[in-house]
């Protein structure tokens, strides 16, 4: 029950994710689906301890202007051509714990107002261990997933469990958290993060694919849609083809 008063501790679970990480260049030319571009990647430990459960605030470093520079979070956005206030959506690690839940909030709430987020602008939480549990080494991976598939659909899954939101949390602007499915009308970008033992967090930011093709001229743009339609269809023959039983699922 993430985020829930009632929340005390996780479900386990297993799995992984694999994601195919290449340049904008390289996925045009190849004529790959791109369902998003990784804007940012970090992650810090912030203290030497490995069993303390409460996560420390090393990800406040985002928001670091250090000697005039603009933060690193900003930076990412702004190669994007988009600003904190874009960020729609942020997928929590929340461990449904008693510590872990509250500080990451407290964390994201902190890094949205130093970096000027306007205010009434909400910030959706989707905590996914609600549906999934908790993988162990594939929960990074399936957050990723996730923040690819809303960005695809414009659609953010509820938190289902999230009766009775914990108001340590649930005070905390700009966050909104619901149980029920939440559609909107595009999401620029998404920020997945991650606390846990010993201090450590991490997080990536996503952005959405529109945005990298806006980067290719209209040329290579009309002959990289037509590849991607060719590899579409070649994809969906395969799939159909093995559940008929009509191609082979394994060829040596």
């Amino acid at each position: 029950r993430p985020n829930d008063i009632r929340r005390d501790g996780f479900v386990e679970s297993h799995g992984g994710a694999t994601l195919l990480l290449t340049t904008v260049e390289k996925a045009v030319e190849m004529g790959l689906p791109i369902y998003g571009c990784l804007a940012l990647a970090d992650s810090h430990n912030d203290g030497l301890q490995t069993s303390i459960p409460a996560p420390g605030k090393g990800l406040l470093a985002l928001g670091a202007k250090l000697k005039g520079r603009r933060a690193p979070l900003e930076r990412a956005l702004d190669d994007w051509g988009l600003t904190i206030n874009d960020i729609r959506v942020c997928s929590k690690h929340d461990t449904s714990t008693a510590a872990n839940d509250p500080n990451e909030a407290a964390l994201l709430c902190e890094l949205m107002e130093h970096l000027g987020r306007d205010e009434g602008n909400p910030l959706i939480v989707h905590s996914q261990k609600s549906i999934l549990g908790h993988a162990k080494g594939g929960a990074a991976g399936w957050q990723s997933v996730a923040a690819l598939q809303m960005m695809g659909s414009g659609i953010v899954p509820g938190n289902p469990n999230l009766d009775d939101i914990d108001p340590v949390i649930g005070d905390l602007a700009p966050l909104v958290l619901t149980d029920e499915p939440l559609r909107l009308d595009r999401i620029p970008a998404v920020m997945a993060t991650s606390l846990g033992f010993g201090h450590v967090g991490a997080a990536l930011l996503f952005v959405h694919p529109a945005l990298a093709l806006d980067l290719v001229d209209d040329e290579t743009l009309e002959d990289y849609l037509g590849r991607l339609k060719d590899r579409e269809v070649a994809v969906m023959q395969g799939w159909t083809g093995r559940l008929s039983g009509h191609r082979p699922t394994y060829v040596s």
